[in-house]
C-alpha cells in the first residue's frame, strides 16, 4: 500500500458516528480500518476508511484498550526470526491510528491480556518461548516488569507436540485479579494473583488439566450464583467446565462440574480425530459461548463456529448451531451481540455475520471486505 494511498483513504468522510474494525494482516506493516453501517432495513454494509501505518508482519494478537482510545499489537517478524514487538497505537473517530510506542519483545506466537488499575498492564503467553512476560503501558514508554520462562519434561500418555512448555492464551478472571494461562504442553492452567495497583504478578497454585488434554484456551462466565471457567483442550477436544471460588488463603479453587466435546456431541471425540479447537468466547449477554475449531478432513476441510447456550445454574451446555465459515484467523463480537467477524485469513476478507441475541443463530450477510495485493489477515476487533 502506497503512500498515496494512505493520504486519499485518510481523507475520506469521518466515521465517528459509525462502528469501526480494526484489521490487520500477515505482512503488510499496517492496520485497516473498516467502517460498518447498517442500511434502514437492517443490511450491514463495510467500506474502509484508513490504513494506517503501524502493526508490523505476522500479528498474531490485537486489542482495544476503549477506555483510554489505545490499540494494542503484538507481532513477531518471520524475517528475524528472534525478533517480536508490542506495539500501540493512538485511535481516532475518523480511524486513522497513531503509532505511540512499542518495545522488543521475544519472539513467537504471542497472545496478551491488559490487565491492572486503567488496564496499565500486558501480560503476555509466549508459547513458542515457553514463558510469561508483562509490560507497563502507562508511561510514555513500554517496559518490561515481569518474566518467567517454565521448564517441562513430556510425561506418559503425552504427545509428541507437548515435549516443551506452550503458554497458549492470558486470560483475567472476572475480579481482575487473577492471570491465567492455559499451558498446552504442561497440560496446566497456570495462574497468578494481579495486584491491580503495582501490575505485579505473584505465582498461585495451577489448575492440573487431564494429560494429554492439551489445554489452549478458557473463557469465564460469572453469573447470579457462579464463576464459571470453560477450559478448552485442543488435543482431547473437549470442553471442561469448573466451578470457580475465591478461597480464604488467596488462591482460587476449581471444582469440575461439566465436560462436553467442542463439536457439541456430548461424546469425546478420539485423540487421531481430524479436528481440533481453534478459539473461543463467550456473548456480551453470556448466555452463549461460541467454539471455533478447524476440520483437517478432506471431506469437510475448514473451520466451524460451534455455538452452546450456557446452563446458568448447572453451567452446562446446549449445541445450538454450527455454521461453516471458511479459514479465519481470529473473529470478534459487537458489543451487543449482533454482529460477528471473522478474519479469513485464507482469502484475506473480513467477512460479517449477523446474530440473533436471543437465539444465538448465526447469518452470513453481504457485508464483507477483501484486502487488496493478496494480504492475508489474522485479527480484527470491533471499536464501538
Amino acid at each position: 500500500m502506497g503512500a498515496s494511498a494512505l493520504a486519499s483513504l485518510a481523507l475520506l468522510p469521518s466515521a465517528s458516528s459509525a462502528t469501526l474494525l480494526y484489521v490487520v494482516t500477515d505482512i503488510a506493516k499496517f492496520v485497516t480500518t473498516l467502517n460498518l453501517t447498517t442500511s434502514t432495513s437492517g443490511q450491514p454494509s463495510l467500506e474502509p476508511v484508513a490504513f494506517s501505518a503501524g502493526c508490523g508482519p505476522y500479528p498474531t494478537w490485537l486489542s482495544l484498550n476503549k477506555a483510554t482510545s489505545t490499540l494494542h499489537c503484538l507481532y513477531y517478524d518471520s524475517y528475524h526470526p528472534k525478533n517480536g514487538s508490542l506495539l500501540s497505537l493512538r485511535t481516532s473517530p475518523d480511524g486513522v491510528l497513531t503509532p505511540l510506542s512499542n518495545i522488543s519483545i521475544p519472539a513467537g506466537y504471542s497472545s496478551g491480556v491488559l490487565y491492572g488499575s486503567k488496564a496499565s498492564g500486558i501480560a503476555v503467553a509466549n508459547s513458542q518461548e515457553g514463558s510469561v512476560r508483562a509490560y507497563s503501558i502507562s508511561g510514555s514508554a513500554l517496559s518490561e516488569i515481569y518474566a518467567e520462562h517454565f521448564d517441562h519434561v513430556q510425561q506418559p500418555g503425552q504427545v509428541d507436540s507437548q515435549g516443551a512448555s506452550h503458554p497458549a492464551a492470558a486470560v483475567l478472571d472476572p475480579t481482575g485479579t487473577f492471570l491465567l494461562v492455559p499451558d498446552y504442553g504442561a497440560d496446566l492452567v497456570r495462574v497468578w494473583n494481579v495486584d491491580q495497583k503495582t501490575l505485579a504478578l505473584t505465582a498461585s497454585t495451577p489448575l492440573t488439566a487431564a494429560i494429554g488434554s492439551g489445554s489452549c484456551r478458557l473463557v469465564f462466565l460469572k453469573t447470579a450464583s457462579r464463576t464459571l471457567m470453560y477450559l478448552i483442550s485442543e488435543i482431547a477436544n473437549t470442553i471442561t467446565v469448573y466451578d470457580t471460588t475465591y478461597k480464604c488463603d488467596g488462591s482460587l479453587g476449581f471444582e469440575q462440574v461439566y465436560m462436553t466435546d467442542t463439536h457439541g456431541l456430548n461424546t469425546t471425540l478420539p485423540l487421531d480425530t481430524d479436528t481440533f479447537v481453534w478459539d473461543v468466547q463467550s456473548s456480551p449477554d453470556i448466555r452463549y459461548i461460541l467454539v471455533l475449531s478447524v476440520s483437517m478432513a478432506p471431506e469437510s476441510p475448514g473451520k466451524r463456529l460451534n455455538t452452546f447456550s450456557v446452563d446458568a445454574e448447572t453451567g452446562a451446555l446446549a449445541h445450538v448451531q454450527t455454521v461453516m465459515v471458511g479459514y479465519p484467523y481470529s473473529f470478534s463480537i459487537s458489543k451487543d451481540g449482533t454482529f460477528v467477524a471473522f478474519a479469513l485469513w485464507d482469502v484475506g476478507t473480513v467477512a460479517v455475520y449477523a446474530r440473533d441475541v436471543a437465539t444465538g443463530l448465526l447469518t452470513r450477510t453481504d457485508a464483507s471486505f477483501t484486502m487488496p495485493g493478496g494480504e492475508r489477515i489474522t485479527y480484527v476487533v470491533f471499536d464501538e
